[in-house]
């Protein structure tokens, strides 16, 4: 092995262990946990590499394991997430703000940050039934420049090049980007019913409340 091929290798190997990272606790920001198994299908991952790599995380207190054996984010583990993107006091609210949601609108809610026209989504809460929709693969989507109708609504593509209609409200602004509440609603019609609702938006304020932001 030549000098000049070591530090390639060695950057590929380092961009896939920080990919399979992302998908573990990606899988792990659901709010109410993923099991082990969905995870290591959905990181392409052996179940037993899956288990033993959790086994770290909890060791770390980044991971819970609950006692269906489904794993979830620890506080730490959501501070840690959040604090990253500069939102640290969100995560107290996170995963009780998007269950709430996903109940009342029996839609795919989530908390993300967009940043120009890219959203990372960081916790979210899967619809179920008629209703379900799943996140983009490691929650990741581009979300066109002007919202549908005039309103909250954007259209947006996910990492498969699949179109979805997003419902977004404001949280926490930042120069770099800003804090998103949104639901994936199930087509333009539906955006619009949801959106004059007016449930989203009711949540977000309660968020920004609660975040001492209004």
């Amino acid at each position: 092995m030549s000098d000049r091929q070591l530090p390639h290798q060695i950057q590929n190997s380092y961009d896939r262990a920080v990919a399979r990272f992302s998908d573990l606790l990606d899988g792990a920001s659901a709010a109410k946990g993923s099991s082990v198994n969905q995870v290591s299908i959905r990181a392409k991952l052996p179940r037993s590499t899956a288990y033993r790599q959790f086994e770290t995380l909890e060791q770390l207190r980044i991971t819970n394991r609950a006692p269906s054996g489904d794993i979830t984010l620890s506080d730490l583990g959501w501070r840690i997430g959040f604090s990253a993107w500069g939102f640290g006091d969100v995560s107290p609210f996170a995963a009780a703000t998007v269950r709430y949601l996903r109940i009342q609108s029996r839609r795919t809610s989530f908390l993300g940050v967009l940043t120009d026209r890219k959203l990372q989504a960081i916790a979210y809460s899967a619809s179920r039934g008629l209703s379900f929709r799943s996140l983009s693969a490691g929650g990741q989507y581009v979300v066109s420049t002007s919202g549908v109708f005039g309103g909250n609504t954007f259209e947006a593509q996910d990492r498969d090049s699949k179109m979805e209609f997003l419902i977004l409200q404001d949280i926490v602004e930042r120069e770099f980007g800003s804090l998103r509440l949104g639901v994936i609603a199930l087509s333009s019609s539906d955006a619009r019913e949801l959106d004059e609702h007016g449930l989203l938006s009711d949540t977000a304020h309660r968020l920004r409340v609660a975040l001492r932001q209004e």
